[in-house]
């Protein structure tokens, strides 16, 4: 086997809302790899204003950096969700363009992209299967952390659009018996033989994605400055982690951008049964409990009787001023129940206040995390 490693530009359907050259390091299951975030592409649009059908070689004026005339190649029924669709090229970028019809116009506009390297090591540089693995594994792993810490609901995952609306180049770099001096990190790290990457074009395909637009109150400082934090600090990243709170970012991108109103109330209860678990859990182990008694019986006590009498009884902070939210939580329990149990159809407005029920949840545990503990400690 020949040792290696892989590079990849990626053009990630997007906006990323990290810094520009902001750079991650990140260890999953005991392997490290590498991120930077390089640039944004803004959307570009071009509307045919006598309505014919595009055909390969027309020209379009484009106001982009003053008017430029752009070759369009069209490709018809790249897709079963579509069944027109062109790709532009401009020098050596790819920008897809996606048409859609309008009164007086067909109009051809594609997302925004934002340009990242992803590189880490393989133990078999020829074993083209693991390595597409790996990258898929540590781009959808680094799209979760980066949604973590910016709660952006608007990114979509690789896998909302199959994979195939990304733009890879692939680049393989095989180690010498000097590399191998080095350690993993250092070797990832080291740009010496940078001028030799020759990237070629791995995957390129078109796929019927929705365009996402950057919403303003992104703050890219405040977001790098968030995933720096989770990246640098000493804890190890596995496949069996806890990300119960993607659920909550999921359950406002069902809202808010897929307008899917069931599964924004599903998922923002699924959340609610995580975080009150794992909430009297702790409690329950701070009173002295074994994690495999709690375990043997977790499964005779339902969340009804999580919200309503162990969360008053062991946690202070649902006493009091914050009595009512045990009231809010039992309404979207009950909404969850007549979804399961009678086929109910959720309203906007109903998914609106359980993100607004979950979001005061969790200010409420923030607010007072050094008060969430057993009632006892009030004595």
């Amino acid at each position: 086997m020949k040792n290696g490693k892989k590079h990849y530009t990626v053009n990630y359907p997007g906006f990323i809302g990290l810094q520009d050259n902001s750079e991650y390091t990140i260890s999953l299951n005991g392997k490290f790899y590498i991120v930077k975030i390089v640039s944004k592409s803004l959307p570009i649009v071009v509307r045919e204003f006598d309505n014919e059908f595009v055909v390969k070689n027309t020209k379009f004026i484009l106001p982009r950096d003053g008017d430029q005339l752009i070759d369009i190649t069209l490709k018809k029924d790249i897709s079963p969700s579509f069944s027109e669709a062109a790709q532009l090229i401009d020098k050596d970028e790819f920008y897809f363009i996606i048409d859609s019809e309008e009164q007086n116009t067909r109009t051809y506009s594609n997302t925004y992209y934002t340009k990242l390297y992803l590189k880490f090591e393989v133990d078999d540089i020829d074993d083209d299967d693991e390595s597409k693995r790996l990258f898929w594994k540590y781009l959808h792993n680094f799209v979760q952390m980066y949604k973590r810490a910016s709660d952006d609901f608007i990114l979509q995952f690789s896998e909302t659009f199959h994979k195939n609306a990304i733009l890879i180049y692939e680049t393989t770099w095989e180690y010498s018996d000097s590399d191998l001096q080095f350690e993993e990190l250092e070797r990832l790290e080291f740009t010496k033989h940078k001028g030799f990457f020759k990237p070629s074009l791995s995957t390129v395909s078109l796929a019927d994605y929705r365009t996402n637009t950057p919403s303003a109150h992104y703050d890219l400082e405040d977001n790098t400055k968030a995933l720096k934090e989770i990246t640098q600090s000493e804890y190890e990243y596995n496949d069996n982690e806890d990300w119960s709170v993607d659920l909550f970012i999921k359950a406002k991108e069902e809202l808010f951008h897929n307008k899917n109103y069931k599964y924004a109330l599903l998922d923002s209860f699924i959340f609610i049964e995580s975080l009150v678990g794992s909430l009297v859990t702790s409690a329950k182990i701070e009173r002295g409990l074994s994690k495999s008694t709690i375990k043997n019986y977790e499964k005779d006590i339902g969340i009804s009787y999580q919200i309503n009498i162990e969360l008053p009884l062991l946690f202070p902070s649902f006493v009091g001023e914050n009595k009512a939210i045990i009231s809010d939580l039992n309404k979207i329990r009950k909404i969850r129940n007549d979804i399961v149990h009678k086929g109910k159809v959720v309203t906007g407005e109903e998914a609106a206040i359980a993100i607004k029920t979950v979001q005061k949840f969790v200010d409420i545990i923030n607010k007072n995390a050094t008060n969430i503990a057993p009632s006892s400690s009030r004595r």
